[in-house]
């Protein structure tokens, strides 16, 4: 733990900084605002925004190649290296929360809001959890990349991507389910049930009781993403200096990304717009090259991607034509 307790100062101003992000975002429009009591949004936005940027953050120093030679040539076997950069982050992003937490509360209680404490803490605690797990599944999703850019670009569709998928499935084979999207999403840890914890919160009634599938799907993002945080730091394979700044060639990263992003929203293109979708469908098909653009970092794209790309986005959109004229 020497690594650790010789940084703990290096701490400070990150967690400093959260927290007057924390104040500003939350507690702020808490103690001005009249019209939205709990500002409970902003708090969420809050922790989305900190789950992102403290992994990016505190990873960036073996996301180059400087950092990458000095950092794998500590004294500290990369298994234990990984656990103090996870900790560290860790231990900002719950301190800062609490403490911004901590005084929204005391600003609750100066005002003497009629709210129901017993059920804000219970909310607290769940989004401290959630939070924890957003954070390791976020380092789990950075890591897969070999650079700071690609690592930030992995975050923001993974956090997107089951959903988009989901949702394409449901326009393809029209399940008529009216399935909560946002429950087949990272997001769902957050978001997911908001809606209940305010109208406890506020001694109303709430208009959607957490049913299985809410509590299923919180419990499955949960242990996922914790799972996903203990394997970024015991698996060291590809911790690897000669790595850094290379392509992401992680089979978690563009090679299975931009197939399913071409499938998913070719589905949902010609499952909305039907006959008129042709137009969109080629944006879809230049979005796609234009990914493996950034995958490739160079315009002449290797020809097996782009043969790829094209397959996808013809069996999609005839796929999603077969059935609209079978079914519909």
């Amino acid at each position: 733990m020497r690594y650790f307790k010789n940084n703990y100062k290096n701490m400070l101003m990150p967690t400093m900084f959260l927290t007057i992000l924390g104040v500003t975002i939350y507690t702020f429009p808490v103690l001005f605002n009249s019209y939205d009591l709990l500002n409970i949004e902003s708090l969420l936005a809050f922790l989305l925004i900190i789950s992102i940027f403290i992994p990016v953050y505190e990873y960036r120093v073996i996301k180059n190649k400087r950092g990458a030679d000095l950092y794998y040539s500590l004294p500290l076997n990369r298994k234990h290296l990984n656990l103090q950069i996870f900790l560290k982050g860790l231990i900002e992003i719950i301190t800062s929360t609490v403490l911004v937490m901590i005084l929204t509360t005391l600003i609750y209680l100066t005002k003497e809001y009629n709210i129901n404490y017993l059920y804000l803490i219970l909310f607290y605690l769940t989004a401290i959890l959630s939070l924890i797990s957003l954070y390791s599944f976020n380092v789990f999703i950075f890591k897969e990349a070999n650079n700071i850019i690609d690592g930030i670009i992995f975050i923001g569709i993974y956090l997107l991507i089951c959903m988009q998928f989901v949702y394409s499935l449901d326009i393809l084979f029209s399940f008529n389910t009216k399935l909560n999207f946002i429950q087949f999403s990272p997001l769902n840890l957050l978001f997911g049930n908001r809606s209940y914890f305010i109208s406890k919160i506020t001694k109303e009634e709430p208009a959607l009781l957490i049913g299985f599938m809410d509590l299923f799907m919180y419990l499955f993002w949960t242990l996922l993403s914790i799972g996903l945080g203990v394997v970024s730091i015991v698996y060291t394979k590809n911790n690897k200096p000669e790595l850094v700044l290379e392509k992401s060639s992680s089979y978690l990263g563009y090679i299975t990304l931009i197939p399913v992003i071409i499938f998913s929203l070719s589905v949902i293109v010609v499952g909305l717009s039907g006959r008129d979708s042709f137009i969109a469908v080629m944006i879809i098909g230049f979005l796609g090259y234009v990914l493996n653009v950034i995958y490739e970092r160079s315009f002449k794209v290797n020809w097996i991607n782009m043969v790829i790309i094209l397959g996808v986005l013809i069996a999609a959109t005839i796929l999603s034509y077969s059935i609209n004229y079978i079914y519909r």
